[in-house]
């Protein structure tokens, strides 16, 4: 047994001390949370969008898995507890315009789910703030 694994005593000493290290790891976990990339929020871009648009950001980046996924399923049924269907219709029109998402797949009479591709500053570049800039001043 190599020395770091060998704790001494008898087995159910070391059981003890083994739980006792992954409580320790448990209780150093961060909350779950929303990683935004800091390009986007320092751009003029973002200081220009509605705040309506950021929350839907947000919401829809909440939706990945993980950093790298960038298509996400969000329905309007959930974007209703944050804000107005008629809201969130604006702000995702918001976001299309400013070139932060794309949507996939509409909903609507076949009762299909909203698609969204979500590309972000980091993938788009920052050329987007400045040409937004011209569109939105």
């Amino acid at each position: 047994m190599p020395p770091s694994l060998y704790l001494g005593g008898s087995l159910g000493e070391q059981n003890k001390a083994v739980k006792e290290l992954i409580m320790k790891k448990k209780k150093n976990r961060l909350p779950p949370f929303t990683p935004t990339d800091n390009n986007l929020i320092d751009s003029y871009l973002y200081k220009k969008m509605t705040n309506a648009a950021r929350v839907a950001y947000l919401l829809l980046c909440r939706q990945r898995k993980n950093f790298y996924q960038t298509e996400v399923i969000f329905p309007y049924s959930q974007a209703q507890a944050y804000m107005n269907r008629n809201t969130w219709a604006r702000a995702v029109k918001d976001l299309i315009a400013c070139g932060l998402i794309e949507k996939k797949q509409e909903g609507g009479l076949y009762r299909r789910v909203n698609k969204y591709t979500l590309l972000g500053i980091s993938i788009r570049g920052i050329d987007i703030a400045t040409v937004k800039k011209v569109i939105i001043a």
